[in-house]
């Protein structure tokens, strides 16, 4: 998962201290540490996935944590998956 201190608000662009609202605006962090969670399980799903060998669901899984929190390991995972998946075997 991505570390708490490295993320920014949205509202004013502090970083986090990994609390619920922003230190600086007090503006509710909680969404938006919900969709980073999701992602975080939506690519620990691809990478299981991929071990199991179920191609399509691992690239469907990596691309959703994509969409929820673009990370470059992320989009290292969606480009195996693609590989793995491509768009002629689905």
């Amino acid at each position: 998962m991505t570390n708490p201190d490295s993320l920014k608000c949205p509202v004013c662009r502090a970083r986090s201290r990994g609390d619920v609202t922003c230190p600086r605006c007090a503006a509710d962090l909680e969404p938006l540490l919900g969709v980073i969670g999701r992602a975080a399980i939506a690519r620990q799903h691809a990478r299981v996935a991929l071990e199991k060998g179920h191609w399509r669901e691992a690239r469907a899984w990596a691309e959703t944590a994509q969409r929820l929190q673009a990370t470059p390991l992320g989009r290292q995972l969606r480009a195996l998956t693609r590989i793995c998946a491509p768009d002629s075997l689905e």
